[in-house]
């Protein structure tokens, strides 16, 4: 398996969908996936049932998916139960998707979805981030074994894991 974890606005899905095309394997989103088991938005199930249900209901999602040779695009919180971090490195490679605070703003300020996206903080987007990389960067540098540079475009990114992958036969893809 390989797992892409990074923040919010790192372009996680679209780099997993397009890999997992390119290599011809399955592609699970962990925040789509635990949408559909909670048949409600995220922004719902946090303002109904708080961060703490969400997070298991991710961790959940996170262990179901089975299907060996997957590219598996994370929710941006995963890495914070270290339950979580264990799997994945347990499982697979670790893939951090890395960009900084000012493409992130630009990325969700133009994100149509953004109010799909519950606030992690309740401050303004730019405080928001720089929280929260302050929080989880610490855990994503920890525990990805290759980091790639977000702001590149999908299709060199793309290219990157695949050269990281062929070079280090232990992963699967």
């Amino acid at each position: 398996m390989l797992y892409l974890i990074g923040p919010r606005g790192t372009g996680k899905t679209i780099v997993g969908r397009t890999l997992a095309e390119s290599r011809m394997c399955h592609f699970f989103d962990t925040d789509l996936l635990g949408k559909q088991n909670a048949k409600i938005s995220i922004a719902e199930l946090v303002k109904r049932d708080g961060w703490d249900c969400f997070r298991d209901l991710e961790s959940s999602v996170l262990r179901s998916i089975q299907q060996p040779n997957s590219v598996i695009s994370t929710g941006g919180g995963i890495i914070l139960l270290k339950e979580n971090r264990d799997f994945m490195k347990k499982n697979g490679c670790i893939i951090y998707l890395q960009a900084p605070s000012y493409v992130l703003i630009r990325r969700l300020s133009a994100d149509p979805e953004i109010s799909q996206r519950p606030t992690l903080t309740g401050k303004p987007l730019a405080e928001e981030i720089a929280e929260v990389m302050n929080e989880r960067e610490g855990s994503m540098l920890d525990t990805a074994d290759y980091i790639i540079d977000a702001d590149l475009p999908t299709t060199k990114i793309v290219y990157q894991i695949d050269h990281f992958l062929q070079k280090d036969k232990k992963y699967f893809v």
